[in-house]
């Protein structure tokens, strides 16, 4: 191991610097979309059509504040991070000309012409609104990962067109499964960007590791002492691994400034990762980092080769596709020619699935069959761009009509009206109906905490109810 060499900041490039290939196409890609109502835009991970594209369309007059362009996020985290970095580039403060809305929190005003959004806060403003009045053009962004909202919105996007022609629709991909995306919405064309990445020379592991968190400190100290250039970017599966890989690393105090990434971060502790650093950097994230926000001044990316993805009720630790494994390699090729350490065999590559598997195949459709109830779709034809199985489809009607969400009919009931309005699972949903009309809301609020996705909201749950709202009126719109 070659000793351990010292390293300016100068050695890295500054991103802001870059010309990014989408700028190469700006004109051309313009044109196709002022010509066509349906556009597939594919890309390379950093080719800036996330934070480019929304700027070129402000730019031209595409959109304005009485027709916004709606850009959706898999992901909350990415949300708040592109439409800041979308506002830095427009030179405008965040929540003015450029703003965001998630789950409780928003940053809009009357002159918001680009609005942020989850897939997730968009498929529930359709219940409300579902011509999506006031929007021009709906881009759908990260839509390679293919999360449940994204199909769905897919599937009422494909049916708008029809009646809205004035609406525009981008279906931005960062893989090589455009065409299909293509194919889905009738041969609508496909605008191919061209990458510009680096060679990334990659390194297996002679045998399977047991502990990826040793492994992981092992690899960034490699690098550390071995490369004099780059900063380190180390996917890791889950939030408890990031912790754990962050606390050995500490523990070895090697002049290493360590920055983690993951869906639980404010937009504040985010920008951590942009901030400029006398030391070396080492940036601990999940899967997040593949696509949804590019890390700036990578060279080296530790590959851990494994996701946490979500199997109907459990999330459940699972080696990532080999796609993915590709666009994590990829973060390391965009400024210089770079370095990934997978911690796993070649071999356990070539078993790895070429794609993941989308989410409505793997996941309870409980909530999104109520959400399409609500909103009179007619489910038994609902055309998706990948069928979710029968077994699960009439498993989940099952359950919504023993929660008494539906009648036998499959009709959406008085009760599966006020469920459809909670960011929760139906079950959580019913939970806190009946406990507010039992008048045993805080005991309920102890239970539903054991669930996950509920923890994360009980705090906002409280603050609504304890203002005097009901099941039926604004603690449900406090709530989304």
């Amino acid at each position: 191991m070659n000793p351990p060499s010292k390293r300016k900041r100068s050695d890295t490039a500054d991103i802001s610097e870059e010309v990014l290939p989408v700028e190469l196409h700006k004109e051309k890609l313009l044109q196709v979309i002022r010509d066509n109502q349906i556009v597939v835009v594919c890309g390379e991970t950093g080719s800036g059509k996330t934070t480019l594209l929304p700027k070129f369309l402000l730019d031209s007059n595409f959109v304005s504040p009485s027709r916004k362009l709606c850009v959706t996020q898999p992901r909350r985290v990415a949300a708040l991070s592109v439409a800041s970095r979308v506002a830095e580039l427009l030179n405008t403060k965040l929540g003015n000309a450029v703003g965001y809305s998630v789950r409780f929190d928003e940053k809009l005003s009357s002159s918001t012409a680009v609005k942020f959004m989850t897939d997730g806060k968009l498929l529930h403003e359709c219940l409300s609104n579902p011509t999506l009045e006031g929007y021009g053009i709906v881009m759908i962004d990260e839509a390679h990962e293919r999360s449940l909202n994204t199909d769905v919105l897919f599937g009422l996007l494909k049916q708008l067109v029809l009646y809205r022609k004035d609406i525009k629709v981008i279906i931005s991909s960062a893989t090589l499964d455009a065409d299909k995306f293509s194919a889905y919405f009738r041969g609508c064309p496909v605008f191919k960007v061209e990458g510009r990445l680096h060679d990334v020379k990659i390194f297996y592991t002679k045998q399977e590791q047991s502990d990826i968190c040793e492994a992981a400190v092992q690899s960034v100290l490699q690098i550390h002492h071995s490369q004099p250039k780059g900063d380190i970017l180390v996917f890791m599966p889950g939030v408890d691994e990031i912790s754990r890989t962050e606390s050995s690393l500490k523990e070895c105090d090697q002049d290493l400034e360590i920055v983690t990434l993951h869906g639980q971060k404010t937009l504040d502790e985010q920008q951590l990762i942009f901030r400029p650093s006398s030391d070396r950097k080492v940036v601990l994230a999940t899967n997040i980092a593949e696509t949804s926000i590019t890390v700036p001044n990578i060279v080296h990316v530790v590959d851990s080769g494994m996701v946490k993805e979500k199997h109907f009720e459990s999330l459940n630790l699972v080696r990532c596709s080999q796609a993915s494994a590709k666009q994590r390699a990829g973060r390391a090729g965009r400024l210089n020619p770079g370095i990934c350490f997978r911690l796993y065999t070649s071999s356990i590559f070539e078993t790895m699935p070429a794609f993941s598997k989308p989410e409505i195949m793997r996941t309870n459709l409980q909530t999104v069959l109520l959400l399409l109830l609500s909103m009179k779709i007619d489910i038994f034809n609902f055309e998706m761009i990948d069928s979710w199985s029968s077994d699960s489809f009439y498993s989940s009607l099952k359950c919504l009509y023993a929660l008494g969400a539906v009648n036998k009919d499959a009709e959406l009931t008085k009760l599966g009206r006020i469920l459809v309005e909670f960011p929760t699972s139906p079950e959580v949903a019913k939970l806190m109906v009946v406990a507010m009309e039992t008048k045993f809301l805080e005991q309920a609020t102890i239970v539903a905490a054991t669930v996950p996705e509920f923890s994360r909201i009980s705090k906002h749950f409280k603050k609504a109810f304890s203002a005097g709202s009901n099941p039926e009126g604004s603690v449900s719109a406090a709530l989304l």
